[in-house]
């Protein structure tokens, strides 16, 4: 994804690294028997896992977007599109 050059890339690694953050400072706490917190945590994460999952599908989904959207560059003298009915004597039914 890096070498692609995917777009939002750098927010997605950034809540990656908040969430997993987080995840650390919750653990001692956990271990030390702060059993609520444990309780919390663990009710919060599947919504949490699930926002992380729809975030890295949106980043892909934008990243295949890219990739298949053309590059629109004109040549010199190239005629838009949408030019070529009129000029050939063909009219473009009114909507």
């Amino acid at each position: 994804m890096e070498a692609a050059g995917t777009p939002g890339l750098r927010e997605q690694r950034r809540d990656n690294a908040l969430l997993l953050n987080a995840l650390h400072h919750a653990a001692p706490r956990i271990e030390a028997g702060e059993l609520g917190i444990g309780r919390e945590v663990l009710a919060a994460l599947p919504d949490l896992l699930s926002l992380h999952r729809f975030c890295a599908l949106r980043v892909l989904a934008g990243a295949r977007r890219a990739a298949l959207t053309p590059q629109r560059t004109k040549a010199a003298g190239q005629v838009p599109r949408r030019a070529l009915p009129g000029l050939l004597g063909h009219r473009r039914p009114r909507v």
